[in-house]
């Protein structure tokens, strides 16, 4: 009984499909065709998920199209699977083909523009050789998942990959495979040789990328990214606003190139999705992101095993030192904006490490009434401060770190500020004053 659901799902698809093919003659249906259905546990319910290749324009059509035939393919699904009630059918439309078709696309007017640019010596995107992938400064879940999915896929094809970051990845992410792709800047031995193609993964311009820049040696550069503040560098943009996540992105740019998504890399993926939407909790996570975590799933990731070292598991050394910083929470502008800090003292006198701060910055951002989080975190050098900022549902955080130098997500974002923590603070707390928080 328990494949019940799953056995009825498949029908559904197939009578659907074969009802949109041949026999609804509604002029508003377009060119639409069943991406997956699924059916709950009490078989009341099916959720048929649509894909239409088209304007918005036309894709409203064909949903309207397909809701008025509703009672004629309940009918026809109910003969189907000789049953007398079949599941209540609902269309929902889903833009992931389309999506990754309009990727593939764009891959292959690159290619073609390269083979008319008679001076251009650089092979097609698709024959490049070899690959590095740089990562930004202090990289995160999305930046790592991203990476070493991104990495293990250009392997599958055969070709020479590097991923290389300035600073190291937080041992948090140990457990994800393809490490043995990955190298910091002090490991680096040699002088920077030229790659076929230089990837820039979620990094808003050339510049995050840090110490990495000196190693940008290639024939084509491709900027891969999710963040709005996004520059539009390099050759190839791969930059999309609308996504939760650059490993969103990868997922279908590896689809377009023809690449399985093997469990390692469905792993590496997963984990840079569920980074950056917090769990799928936040307000990035889509329709798409969901579905996408779904098919990653399939693919072989393991959501428990991701939650258990992204969400629940931490260092001693990492709660000692999350103890010391929320000694200094403070509430301002009459609670709407909640504030921590980490000095170098604090990471020093608890044995932690710089990479242990990642997730401090929730806490504050959880406090009932608060709109703004921020941590102000000094760096390891002591020139200066990193800050970060949340929000909850009406502040743009980017366009205020935007600002002060850095970037990011309207939810989401962060600045370096040169200086002491009072004169960070300072500066922060100054343009916080002109918002309407």
């Amino acid at each position: 009984m328990a494949q019940r659901p799953d056995r009825i799902a498949a029908l559904i698809r197939e009578v659907v499909s074969e009802l949109i093919m041949r026999r609804l003659k509604d002029p508003r249906i377009g060119f639409a065709s069943v991406v997956r259905v699924s059916v709950n546990k009490d078989l009341s319910q099916a959720k048929v998920y649509i894909s239409v290749l088209g304007t918005d324009e036309e894709k409203e059509k064909t949903m309207e199209g397909l809701k008025s035939a509703q009672g004629l393919i309940r009918a026809e699904v109910s003969k189907a699977l000789g049953i007398r009630h079949a599941p209540e059918i609902q269309f929902v439309l889903d833009d992931s083909i389309e999506y990754s078709i309009h990727i593939s696309k764009l891959l292959s007017e690159i290619e073609e523009d390269e083979k008319k640019d008679k001076d251009k010596e650089e092979p097609e995107l698709r024959q490049s050789k070899s690959v590095l992938i740089l990562e930004h400064k202090k990289p995160d879940g999305d930046c790592i998942g991203s990476g070493l999915g991104l990495a293990l896929g250009l392997l599958f094809l055969g070709k020479r990959v590097l991923l290389l970051s300035q600073d190291a990845h937080p041992s948090s992410y140990d457990f994800l495979p393809g490490q043995y792709l990955h190298r910091t800047i002090s490991e680096m031995t040699s002088d920077p040789v030229s790659f076929d193609t230089v990837v820039f993964l979620d990094c808003t311009d050339p510049h995050r990328t840090g110490k990495c820049l000196n190693f940008a040696v290639g024939d084509m550069i491709i900027n891969i990214d999710h963040h709005v503040s996004n520059s539009q560098y390099g050759d190839v943009c791969l930059v999309d606003p609308g996504a939760s996540s650059t490993g969103e992105l990868v997922f279908f740019l590896l689809k377009a190139l023809g690449v399985p998504i093997t469990g390692n890399i469905a792993l590496c993926l997963y984990c840079a999705i569920a980074s950056d939407t917090g769990g799928f909790r936040y307000q990035n996570t889509t329709a798409r992101a969901l579905w996408v975590g779904s098919e990653l799933v399939e693919a072989g990731a393991d959501p428990s095993r991701v939650a258990d070292y992204l969400f629940e598991t931490r260092s001693l050394s990492s709660l000692l030192l999350l103890r010391s910083a929320l000694q200094t929470l403070t509430l301002h502008f009459g609670g709407k904006v909640a504030s921590v800090e980490v000095t170098r003292d604090m990471v020093e006198n608890s044995g932690s490490s710089f990479d242990e701060t990642e997730g401090i910055i929730n806490y504050p951002r959880s406090i009932e009434g608060v709109e703004v989080a921020l941590c102000f975190k000094e760096t390891p050098d002591g020139q200066g401060v990193d800050v970060s900022f949340r929000s909850k549902h009406r502040v743009d955080v980017a366009k205020i770190a935007e600002s002060l130098g850095g970037g990011g997500h309207a939810r989401a974002a962060g600045a370096f500020i040169l200086g002491s923590l009072d004169q960070a603070k300072i500066k922060v707390f100054g343009v916080l004053s002109k918002e309407d928080i």
